[in-house]
């Protein structure tokens, strides 16, 4: 990201730039508008907070410019994607980990594969399917920075379009549901997936991200698995008990109700995260967040800050 006439744009060439794409995700808001808004509206030390974070790109937009961010995100992989970006490994522990987890996929051949609903002989050859049951059983990408880092850019690569993922032909912001998937693959002559070697393929994945580096001389940056409607209140307990500073401006997006399901759109990452193979949907926890309750501790915890939503909720 560089500023130029007072404007936010994308730059691949500086590692600010290059971080802030990690994470494709249904609904995402564009960097440089997350940029813009925390350039303008708060100052270095000032605390941003963002209760439904989806892949942190405000919480990130504030720790590289100087501010401290806290983010809060029920769906673990927007979490993932939050977490690496704010925290990155370093570049060769996380390529020392790529090439373990590809020693341990020998133990995840056919017979483990041959568990899994027909989709995923259809959308992965058999040797990245071996390499991602390896991932999945052996990344603590809940408690390791190397592991959540590596998880965080196999769930990018995880399903796009050919030659650009790991898988099939796909859509890359979400998942097509296994049936249609299969059926579209038959209809179009893709019933064989396609050879990739995902040790060389993730290397070059790994390479281009760290090309320039990672993020320095940030602010502080919070990645908070949790359900906002509950974590708020830890919050406002750090501000009331603890002296920290209330919060100067908020920036988020709240949930798509009715729009899209995280659940849904996102199943095959999240099966990436224990989850089923397959597509689920969960009873509705997001209807009615951005009001009542969760306003006022809003308006109590802001100080003299800024409230700034992108309107995406029907309630």
């Amino acid at each position: 990201m560089v500023l130029i006439d007072n404007q936010w744009q994308r730059n691949y060439q500086n590692p600010i730039g290059r971080w802030a794409g990690v994470g494709p995700y249904y609904a995402m808001f564009p960097n440089e508008f997350a940029f813009d808004v925390v350039h303008r509206f708060t100052n270095p030390g000032d605390r941003v907070l963002d209760p439904f974070a989806g892949r942190f790109s405000s919480i990130y937009a504030s720790t590289t410019q100087g501010r401290d961010g806290t983010g809060i995100e029920i769906n673990p992989v927007g979490w993932v994607y939050g977490q690496a970006k704010l925290h990155p490994a370093a570049q060769d522990d996380v390529k020392a980990r790529l090439k373990e987890i590809c020693r341990r996929s020998r133990w995840f051949g056919i017979r483990s594969q041959r568990k899994l609903p027909e989709f995923f002989s259809y959308c992965y050859s058999e040797k990245v399917l071996a390499f991602l049951l390896a991932a999945k059983s052996e990344l603590n990408w809940r408690n390791d920075r190397v592991d959540t880092t590596l998880m965080s850019l196999i769930l990018v690569a995880l399903h796009a379009k050919l030659g650009s993922g790991l898988s099939n032909q796909m859509r890359q912001s979400k998942a097509m549901a296994p049936d249609y998937s299969v059926k579209w693959w038959q209809d179009n002559g893709l019933e064989i997936p396609p050879t990739i070697d995902p040790l060389s393929f993730m290397l070059k994945k790994i390479d281009w991200r760290y090309q320039h580096g990672v993020p320095t001389d940030i602010g502080s940056g919070e990645a908070l698995l949790a359900d906002s409607t509950v974590k708020l209140a830890d919050l406002k307990l750090e501000i009331e008990n603890d002296g920290k500073a209330k919060f100067k401006l908020l920036l988020t997006s709240p949930p798509y109700y009715d729009i899209t399901h995280y659940h849904y759109d996102q199943w095959l990452r999240l099966w990436m995260l224990g989850n089923p193979p397959w597509p689920s949907k969960t009873e509705d926890k997001h209807r009615g967040r951005f009001s009542g309750s969760l306003a006022k501790w809003l308006s109590y915890n802001m100080g003299q800050g800024h409230l700034g939503h992108l309107i995406g909720q029907r309630s």
